[in-house]
C-alpha cells in the first residue's frame, strides 16, 4: 500500500512537470507573438522584434528544465515500482548539464522555440534592410 501511495506522489509530480512545460510553451508563444506583432506594426520599428529573443530563450530554458525533471521523476517512478516497501523519497536525482541540454533540445521543445527565434530574427533583419 505504501508503494502505491509513493507512486501516486511521483505521478503527481510528473503531471506537474508536464503542466509546467506546457505553460512555458504557451507563455513563450504569447509574449513572442505580442512583441513581433508590435514590431511589425505599421509605424513601429521592426528591429524592436529582437526584444522577443530574451523571453523566448528564458522560456526555452525553463521548458527544457521541466522536461528534464519530468524524465528524472519518470526514472524514479520506474525505480520505485518494483519495490515491496517504500521510503517515500521524492528526490528525482541529480539534474546535470547534459540532462538539462537533452531536455532543451528534445523535439517537443526545440521545434517550438527554435523557429520562433528564427522568425524574430527574420522580422528584425527585414527592418534593418529597409
Amino acid at each position: 500500500m505504501a508503494t502505491e501511495k509513493h507512486l501516486e506522489f511521483l505521478q503527481s509530480a510528473i503531471g506537474r512537470m508536464a503542466g509546467n512545460s506546457f505553460q512555458m510553451k504557451a507563455w513563450s508563444v504569447a509574449i513572442a507573438s505580442a512583441t513581433v506583432g508590435f514590431a511589425a506594426a505599421k509605424d513601429s520599428n521592426p528591429r524592436v522584434a529582437v526584444l522577443a529573443v530574451a523571453p523566448i530563450l528564458a522560456f526555452w530554458a525553463l521548458d527544457g528544465y521541466y522536461l528534464a525533471l519530468e524524465k528524472l521523476f519518470r526514472a524514479k517512478y520506474d525505480a520505485v515500482r518494483p519495490m515491496a516497501a517504500s521510503d517515500f523519497d521524492m528526490t528525482p536525482g541529480a539534474l546535470d548539464l547534459p540532462a538539462f541540454l537533452s531536455g532543451c533540445f528534445r523535439p517537443a521543445v526545440a521545434l517550438l522555440h527554435g523557429p520562433m527565434i528564427v522568425l524574430v530574427w527574420m522580422v528584425t533583419l527585414t527592418g534593418v534592410l529597409r
